[in-house]
């Protein structure tokens, strides 16, 4: 009886500690009884106001899940292209600001994601930040620094960054221009000039923010060229109608030389006939209009008038324009 009891004991003891071995092993009652830990929501990226910038680092506003307790068991990680660039403790308020995440020159891919216990997040939605921190170069195409400008008015063109905001100050005058580029970088400014050098300055602020300077020296002089207009003949008899005329006009280029090639337009009104336009262009200085016919029928006596106007092209992509008249009197 002795030794049952003993065989009795040693079996119970078999039996307790098989449970506590059942309860210790994976899957075993006890452990069925704790639930793992979630994987934790993704959080959210707030949009930048702006996305291309010229600056190493750019702050982040990140929307985080709720009901993530004890909020210390969970941090924050942002990536940049992929790689880790920042991790921080959440914080106690519904949206946590990450100063300072690097950035790369170019294009960076930005997410978040939350790592607790249960393991790392799903990714947030990328948000995309151009990084640019080149300044602007500025190229002036015309007109060219070293040679005279004839016009009182100048067209400066150039190229730069698109969209980028171009300012303009002739420091000789004190005027001031803004333009901006188009989407190849193309801009232009009309600017007026002194007589004698004018002294410009351009500036360029990219949309980065990033700016450059320059400058440029242009010489305007005096023009030599000159206009002149004869009708002959200058007078017509009523009774002598109907009539031709002629119109002969004289051009001189910037310089004052007899000018080739010139678009002259010359117009005719006399009284109580319809206004006649014609169009040629100078051959050794001059242009004229033959032939020119004036009817009897509505013809009334008055003073009249003839006009030329000739587009003189100034080498600098500008067109300087003259004009003259004379008078045409039917009595």
């Amino acid at each position: 009886m002795g030794i049952a009891l003993a065989l009795l004991l040693v079996g119970g003891s078999l039996v307790l500690a098989g449970r506590a071995l059942d309860e210790a092993r994976p899957g075993g009652a006890a452990q069925g009884g704790h639930t793992p830990a979630p994987v934790p929501p993704a959080p959210a990226l707030l949009p930048l106001e702006q996305t291309l910038l010229a600056r190493a680092s750019v702050d982040l506003e990140v929307e985080l899940p709720s009901g993530l307790v004890p909020r210390g068991a969970y941090s924050l990680r942002i990536y940049v292209n992929g790689e880790p660039a920042r991790e921080e403790r959440l914080p106690p308020e519904p949206v946590a600001t990450v100063g300072d995440v690097p950035l790369h020159q170019g294009a960076n891919r930005i997410t978040a994601a939350i790592h607790g216990p249960g393991g790392e997040s799903l990714h947030s939605a990328v948000l995309e930040v151009e990084r640019d921190d080149v300044a602007p170069v500025i190229e002036i195409t015309s007109p060219q620094a070293q040679r005279a400008i004839y016009t009182e008015q100048a067209a400066l063109r150039g190229r730069s960054e698109p969209l980028a905001l171009i300012s303009v100050r002739n420091g000789t005058t004190g005027e001031e221009q803004e333009t901006e580029t188009d989407a190849n970088g193309r801009w232009e400014i009309r600017l007026d000039l002194a007589l004698g050098r004018n002294v410009v300055t351009l500036r360029s602020r990219d949309l980065a923010g990033n700016r450059s300077r320059a400058s440029v020296r242009l010489e305007r002089v005096e023009s030599d060229a000159s206009l002149s207009l004869e009708a002959r003949p200058a007078e017509l008899e009523v009774a002598d109608l109907p009539a031709t005329l002629r119109l002969v006009a004289r051009v001189r280029g910037l310089r004052g030389e007899p000018l080739d090639g010139a678009a002259v337009t010359f117009s005719l009104s006399a009284p109580g006939q319809q206004t006649l336009t014609y169009s040629t262009t100078t051959r050794n200085g001059q242009a004229s209009w033959s032939g020119i016919r004036v009817p009897r029928d509505g013809a009334r006596e008055g003073q009249g008038l003839a006009t030329v106007m000739v587009l003189l092209d100034d080498g600098q992509g500008d067109l300087l324009s003259l004009q003259e008249s004379a008078s045409i009197r039917i009595r």
